[in-house]
């Protein structure tokens, strides 16, 4: 096997082995089996790969060594400042090892990434929902020691508030953002399926479970920004078929009745259960307060004033990691609900205008190649929205590695001209 057959097998079984992972820590009670080496073990493998993809790529070097530059410069900005050393090497296992996908996604060519991702991501949603419906004795210890991990809730908060946190959906990962960003991604995969010509998934009974399960999926998740994007992905997208002419637009708008039909069935069905009845009231509480006002009271704007005025280095910004969670979890002007605030405070002016001038440039290109790239563009659409109120790139090893990937796809220029030359296009 060769060095480059190894690499895209990796890359097909690495999200089957992370879900897995996840599964097996659950089981095992969550703190026992989480290893402190295993995500590290992730990283290196992110490191490894992104290196050996940013060696293979022939084009776009102008944008390739931007890319790296910034990279650097966040892991130079943790080495020099002066910190608790453990709040930079949080930073790299969570933060700056999956941005190497970047690479990875400039030189992969092979779609089944996406497919072997969202179903992957359907069977741990079906996995969750059986876990929700049955609760088994280690599910509930499970959700006792991640509402015992829940150091962030707000003490100001009430306690059905608080509670909502922790019975958010979240199948068994710990964290109801993977699962927001997991199903996200998802959603938006498939929704772009429904137009191609040439689909990933291919079958339309498929299509329209994989739509309904994460519809599902993203409203009992309770992220609100989640739920706005849904809606807005909804929208464009039956905007997009009617304009374009595509013709798959009347069996995306019948999928959408049909979707919305049994969500309201299952609606009716559990609502005089007094676990869903919490579930569906804290729900439509949040939808009530769609707005970024809302989203932003509290203890996010507090935060966000804390560390403002703790900032010393403007241009150079305080160091990586500086205001993250450890940083949080001792006392310190921090923040764990804004993305653009930690990396402009952590990472300076210089930093932080080299992120945005790569997301714009990629936007750009994206909306360039938009029946081509809409997919990926929509993905990385959602990552930086959230970042408004969540350290969505910051958050975790694993959940936001298809943003990079995405980032990455749009600049691919051997994965255009095949979907060109193959008609994939919306």
């Amino acid at each position: 096997m060769n060095k480059a057959s190894f690499w895209n097998k990796s890359l097909l079984y690495l999200f089957p082995i992370i879900i897995i992972f996840f599964f097996i820590q659950a089981i095992g009670g969550y703190t026992f089996f989480y290893f402190v080496y295993a995500p590290w073990v992730f990283a290196f493998y992110y490191f490894l790969i992104g290196i050996a993809a940013y060696n293979k790529i022939d084009k776009h070097t102008s944008l390739k060594i931007l890319c790296l530059l910034w990279i650097l410069y966040i892991i130079f900005s943790g080495l020099f400042a002066d910190l608790p050393s453990h709040y930079f090497t949080e930073e790299i296992k969570r933060f700056i090892a999956p941005c190497f996908f970047i690479f990875v996604g400039m030189c992969q060519t092979d779609d089944r990434i996406y497919k072997v991702f969202i179903y992957s991501i359907f069977i741990s949603v079906i996995i969750g929902f059986l876990l929700l419906i049955f609760q088994p004795a280690w599910y509930l210890n499970f959700l006792v020691v991640c509402f015992n991990n829940l150091w962030y809730s707000n003490a100001s908060e009430n306690i059905g508030s608080i509670m909502y946190t922790a019975f958010r959906f979240q199948s068994f990962f710990a964290d109801s953002y993977a699962i927001s960003y997991f199903v996200t991604f998802s959603f938006c995969i498939v929704v772009c399926d429904i137009y191609r010509k040439n689909r990933i998934v291919g079958n339309s009974k498929s299509l329209i479970l994989l739509f309904l399960t994460f519809s599902i999926a993203i409203i009992l998740s309770g992220f609100r920004v989640a739920m706005a994007y849904m809606l807005i992905v909804i929208i464009w997208m039956i905007l997009y078929g009617i304009f374009t002419k595509n013709a798959k637009r009347r069996f995306f708008i019948y999928t959408l009745i049909a979707v919305i039909t049994i969500l309201s069935i299952i609606l009716i069905f559990f609502s005089d259960n007094s676990y869903f009845l919490f579930i569906k009231e804290s729900i439509f509480d949040r939808i009530s307060d769609l707005s970024y006002e809302n989203a932003m009271e509290g203890s996010r704007n507090t935060q966000q004033e804390k560390v403002l005025e703790s900032w010393k280095d403007i241009w150079l910004g305080d160091g990586t990691g500086s205001k993250g969670a450890q940083a949080r979890m001792d006392g310190l002007p921090a923040i764990t609900d804004g993305g653009y605030i930690k990396m402009l405070v952590e990472n300076g002016i210089v930093g932080f205008g080299l992120f945005i001038a790569i997301m714009l440039l990629t936007i750009k290109r994206g909306l360039k190649y938009l029946k081509y790239d809409m997919m990926e563009l929509l993905i990385v659409g959602y990552t930086l929205v959230s970042m408004l109120g969540a350290n969505s790139i910051a958050m975790s090893w694993s959940f936001v590695l298809m943003f990079w990937f995405s980032v990455g796809r749009i600049w691919n220029d051997r994965i255009l001209a095949q979907r060109i030359r193959k008609k994939e296009n919306i």
